[in-house]
């Protein structure tokens, strides 16, 4: 990510429809909101290790 988000939220819906709506009834909703930002991922060409976590 480049420059500042002030919050970063990682969704899984249904599908588009499902999305939308939560981005137009809930997301833009949210008082204090100034700007909405999305990603959609098209087609997962790589397993996420995660992040290492030690003792």
């Amino acid at each position: 990510l480049f420059g500042s988000p002030g919050c970063l939220l990682r969704i899984a819906v249904a599908d588009l429809r499902a999305y939308e709506r939560l981005w137009i009834e809930k997301l833009t909703a949210l008082t204090g909101i100034t700007e909405v930002n999305s990603q959609i991922i098209m087609k997962r060409i790589k397993e996420p290790n995660g992040l290492p976590v030690g003792p």
